[in-house]
C-alpha cells in the first residue's frame, strides 16, 4: 500500500516540520518514505511545501500527480492544490483561514486549527495539530510512533514545549475521529 501526500501552506507554518514528523514517524514503523520539500526565497510569508509518499514497498518514482491526502494551511495552497486530489481523496483544510465547508467540497475535512491550538496551550502548535489530523486521516503511521517523532524531535529542541505538542497531536486526531463517526 502506498499513499501520496501533498502538505501545503505559507513559510513559517511549520509545513516542512509536518512532512518530516509524519516520515520519522513511518520510518520508525520500518515503512518506506520519501520527502521532498519545496519552498519560495522568503523564510516567513512565501510559499512552501511538500509531497510525503508512505509505502510498504520501495518507492519507484518521486513523482506525483494526484494525491491521496493533501492539507492546505491557506486559501492559495487550497486554490492551488485542490485540482491535484484523486478522486476520492480528502483534502484537510485549516479552516481558521480556508472558507471551505463538506457542502461547498465533499472531499474537504475542516480542522479548526487555531482554536485547537490555543486549547491545547500555544497557538505556535497549529502545524502539530493539522499533522495529527492528517496522520489519522492518511492511516499509514500508527499514533504511538507520530507521538514518539514529537517527542525524540520537538522534545529536544523545545522540551518546555512537549506537553503542548502532545496535546495538540491529541486534538488532530480527535477531529478526524469525530469526523468518521469514531468517537
Amino acid at each position: 500500500m502506498e499513499h501520496k501526500i501533498l502538505i501545503a501552506g505559507f513559510g513559517g507554518q511549520g509545513v516542512l516540520l509536518m512532512g518530516q514528523l509524519l516520515c520519522y514517524g513511518a520510518f520508525a514503523e520500518r515503512k518506506k518514505v520519501l520527502m521532498l520539500p519545496s519552498y519560495g526565497g522568503q523564510q516567513r510569508g512565501g510559499t512552501s511545501n511538500c509531497t510525503v509518499i508512505i509505502s510498504d514497498e520501495d518507492i519507484g518514482s518521486p513523482s506525483v500527480r494526484h494525491y491521496d491526502t493533501i492539507v492546505a494551511m491557506n486559501e492559495p495552497s487550497y486554490k492551488l492544490f485542490r485540482k491535484s486530489l484523486k478522486s476520492g481523496g480528502h483534502i484537510l483544510v485549516n479552516s481558521s483561514l480556508v472558507k471551505v465547508t463538506r457542502a461547498m467540497d465533499e472531499n474537504a475535512v475542516s480542522v479548526p486549527i487555531s482554536e485547537l491550538s490555543r486549547e491545547a496551550g500555544s497557538e505556535k502548535t497549529a502545524n502539530i495539530v493539522m499533522l495529527g489530523a492528517l496522520a489519522a486521516e492518511c492511516g499509514m503511521v500508527g499514533k504511538a510512533f507520530v507521538q514518539e517523532a514529537v517527542k525524540q524531535l520537538l522534545g529536544r529542541k523545545k522540551p518546555d514545549m512537549l506537553g503542548c505538542n502532545l496535546d495538540a497531536l491529541d486534538a488532530g486526531y480527535s477531529v478526524i475521529e469525530k469526523t468518521h463517526g469514531k468517537e
